[in-house]
């Protein structure tokens, strides 16, 4: 849940300033005080949450080994090399989704920023 929580708000984020983001970072510190870092390039740049989701989610889990490393003290994610979302859009199969995606998504903040952040919650299973 918290890794949904901060993607959101590094899209949001990306979104208020007008940018795309070609990488995903992730940091982690264990209990000990012990940190690592990892990132990822994307195929192709992108401002949605969903998107930073799967992607930190994923490499979270090829790097953390919970008998190794035991609990989490703190977690991130970060967006990185940002390119201006005016100056690129490559057209892609996917991309009337993405464009649906991301119009859900303004309309999630705008509600949160009129009513209160918890207004709208993402559903867990």
């Amino acid at each position: 849940m918290t890794v949904f929580i901060l993607a959101e708000a590094v899209a949001a984020r990306l979104r208020e300033m007008g940018f795309l983001a070609r990488t995903i970072q992730i940091y982690v510190r264990d209990r000990t005080l012990e940190s690592f870092e990892r990132q990822q390039r994307l195929g192709e740049p992108t401002c949605l949450a969903s998107v930073l989701t799967r992607v930190s989610m994923e490499l979270f889990r090829a790097s953390y080994d919970w008998q190794q490393h035991g609990g989490i003290r703190s977690v991130g994610v970060r967006a990185a090399d940002l390119v201006t979302a005016g100056d690129y859009r490559q057209l892609s199969v996917w991309a009337e989704e993405n464009r649906r995606q991301e119009a859900l998504e303004r309309t999630v903040e705008d509600l949160r920023r009129r009513y209160g952040h918890f207004v709208v919650q993402r559903g867990l299973m």
